[in-house]
């Protein structure tokens, strides 16, 4: 068994400087544009990862909202009112992937051959649970109703697991060859996987795992989050994110972007769309509008974004600098 470690000190507020759009929109009020849902502009806290290691995925903890992040070998809690970390546990492991169980009382990460999990609260680590694959483990997505985690491997092979008895409860082959990112359906009947191997983004179904259909994207799929209405997919092959139907699998709808995206985020309305762009920081979109509604800038390249249940909260991974930003509204 693994036990907590010491906490982290509070780290103390910073304010990240305003883009030149949305200085325009000053007339809205000191914190920029009133949205109708919670709009992250300022840095509530900057935590620095230079002694875990470059942070790559993050989440929000089930109906508690704290945050967790992974960052090396660590996986990090983070609180949802003040920002500042709770606790930081070393797995052992560097971690590719962060969820966590429905009812909130547990977080979970992947490393390339095993699921961790951890109880929350108490950040008590228990034994790890061995995939039984030779092919990483890259994405980790729990089921919105609980009970299961879908393991998405770099081959495309995915691994079932029971969050109930934290067992294996089953391995599935599929038609993916490369998994670049992936994304599951608000129901859990299906999940979506870009498909650097043919340039696609596959829809399959949860209960085998079989293709049901898919959509050529003509480039390199970076990140996908589903959000109320479709599966957003940042696509390397233009400087936008693409609409993916939930029904039927294709591309219907194309958010432009002012740079290629390398994550995306979608606001729990579906409103707002997060884009990080390598060298203009977080680009938010208005999904009314059709277009850029502001910049959140002195952020290097954002490796995953993720918002509060509440809407609220952001965090915000960058692996170049070693920092996870908390934003909020």
């Amino acid at each position: 068994m693994r036990h907590r470690t010491a906490r982290h000190p509070e780290i103390p507020a910073v304010v990240l400087p305003l883009a030149a759009a949305l200085l325009a929109l000053a007339s809205c009020g000191p914190t920029g544009p009133d949205f109708s849902v919670g709009f992250p502009v300022f840095s509530l806290q900057d935590i620095d990862c230079s002694s875990m290691g470059a942070p790559v995925s993050c989440c929000f903890i089930g109906s508690s909202q704290d945050g967790v992040f992974c960052a090396g070998s660590f996986l990090c809690f983070v609180d949802h009112d003040m920002g500042f970390l709770l606790d930081t546990l070393s797995l052992g492991y560097p971690l590719n992937d962060v969820g966590s169980t429905a009812d909130g009382g547990y977080a979970m990460a992947v490393s390339d051959a095993m699921l961790h999990y951890v109880s929350n609260d108490t950040y008590y680590g228990h034994d790890p649970i061995p995939l039984g694959q030779t092919s990483p483990a890259r994405f980790l997505l729990p089921r919105p109703q609980g009970g299961v985690a879908w393991v998405v491997h770099e081959d495309g092979t995915v691994t079932v697991v029971n969050t109930l008895s934290w067992t294996v409860s089953g391995s599935f082959s599929t038609d993916v060859g490369s998994a670049t990112a992936a994304a599951l359906s608000p129901d859990g009947s299906a999940v979506f996987v870009a498909d650097q191997s043919d340039a696609t983004v596959k829809k399959l179904e949860t209960s085998g795992f079989t293709t049901v259909t898919e959509c050529g994207t003509s480039g390199t799929v970076h990140d996908m989050e589903t959000g109320p209405d479709a599966v957003y997919a940042a696509v390397g092959c233009g400087s936008e994110i693409w609409l993916i139907d939930l029904g039927t699998g294709q591309h219907y709808e194309t958010v432009p972007l002012p740079a290629t995206a390398t994550s995306v985020e979608v606001t729990p309305d579906g409103k707002y769309v997060y884009a990080g762009c390598p060298g203009q920081g977080i680009v938010v979109v208005s999904r009314d509008e059709g277009s850029v509604e502001a910049t959140i800038e002195g952020i290097d390249v954002p490796e995953d974004i993720r918002v509060s249940p509440d809407g609220h909260r952001a965090l915000v991974c960058v692996g170049s600098t070693m920092d996870v930003f908390v934003l909020e509204d």
